[in-house]
């Protein structure tokens, strides 16, 4: 590999690099055209330099579309199933439209940040899905940005290994902050009277198991009687349900929410007594309703007992707020929540923790008031 530097007659400075030879005296030609006769040969010296230590990247003229179809058919092997639907989902319903025309050579860090804004505060138009259904876009919370940027920093991170592209540009974006979650609770009047509505009805038993064990929506409905131990009154979580286009149940995405833990004696003696009542004992404890189905079920049961509205899930927050509540220690909550770290349970939970600290407070100081009187 050879170059050299020469003036045109406009004056300006011309660089060229001969890559390798094609047939005869035809080479493949690499141009470069700078200010000065320094700064040209200095870009022939870096270029051959690159080429011979094989550290040059040129993705040509591929675009951003053309490259996150081509790294998500080898990607989705790599991943489950509902996972790999949605990053499809997120490529086709967001990224495909907002940065998909960009080559991805040409692709900067700005163009990420006008895309993310747009996402989050600009009303696009209708799009129309690969199966030719139309879809409506809605504006994102900075959550699920976060989630469309990993994936393609994910993306392109692969090319930058595979020495397609120098550097990735998603790295020099900076997003705003995730946006704290405070879940929804139940105050605790209002759930014994929801208790009192659907005792021995069908309700009563995904209402105890959200409620009194604390198990997310996927665990409740992929429960099976084989993983209840009547004697030592013990429940194993070992799968999942979890639904994307279709449900699939599988095991759970970590260790720790693959567990096992007591399970409050009344809540045992519910599940016992809904089994007696059954003539053909299905698989799984709650069979009468999918998940999602579920969720829909639960928000018209409290319209039917006109209870403040909550999603089912947070049936699970209220267990884990009960805990903390009444003395349960931070690490035993979060075995039995599943969280793989204290600090995850104590962080969902701080503003509960919050109220809490403000009622010791008061008994603190209703104390000393009394002894002062």
């Amino acid at each position: 590999m050879r170059g050299s530097v020469f003036q045109l007659k406009n004056k300006k400075w011309r660089g060229v690099v001969y890559v390798e030879k094609i047939s005869g005296d035809k080479w493949k030609k690499k141009y470069f055209c700078e200010g000065s006769e320094k700064e040209t040969q200095r870009k022939v010296n870096d270029f051959i330099y690159e080429v011979e230590h094989n550290l040059y990247a040129d993705p040509g003229k591929i675009t951003c579309e053309s490259y996150f179809n081509e790294w998500f058919e080898i990607y989705k092997n790599k991943i489950e199933q509902n996972t790999a639907e949605y990053y499809r989902n997120m490529l086709d319903k967001h990224i495909m439209p907002g940065i998909g025309k960009i080559k991805l050579r040409d692709l900067k860090p700005a163009d990420l940040d006008k895309f993310y804004i747009g996402l989050n505060k600009n009303k696009r138009a209708p799009i129309t899905r690969p199966d030719g259904k139309l879809d409506t876009v809605k504006l994102l919370g900075w959550n699920t940005i976060r989630k469309i940027h990993s994936i393609i920093r994910n993306a392109i991170n692969y090319a930058v290994h595979n020495n397609r592209i120098k550097a990735n540009p998603a790295d020099f974006v900076d997003l705003q902050k995730k946006e704290k979650y405070s879940p929804s609770i139940m105050d605790e009047a209002c759930f014994i009277f929801l208790l009192n509505k659907v005792e021995g009805k069908p309700d009563e038993i995904p209402v105890l198991l959200a409620a009194c064990t604390g198990l997310r929506r996927g665990e409740v409905f992929g429960l099976q009687w084989k993983d209840i131990d009547f004697n030592k009154g013990i429940i194993s979580i070992q799968r999942v349900v979890t639904r994307y286009s279709k449900y699939v149940t599988k095991k759970p995405k970590n260790q720790s929410s693959q567990r096992f833990f007591a399970v409050p004696k009344f809540v045992m003696d519910a599940l016992l007594k809904y089994k007696s009542t059954l003539k053909i004992i299905p698989e799984k404890v709650c069979s009468g309703f999918t998940a999602q189905a579920y969720s829909e079920h639960f928000k018209r049961l409290l319209e039917k007992y006109e209870l403040p509205h909550i999603r089912y899930h947070d049936l699970r927050h209220f267990n884990a707020v009960i805990m903390l509540k009444y003395g349960v220690k931070d690490k035993t909550a979060a075995h039995r929540l599943g969280h793989a770290q204290v600090s995850t349970t104590t962080d969902i939970y701080q503003h509960v923790l919050s109220d809490m600290d403000i009622e010791a407070a008061k008994i603190i100081n209703n104390v000393f008031s009394k002894e002062k009187a």
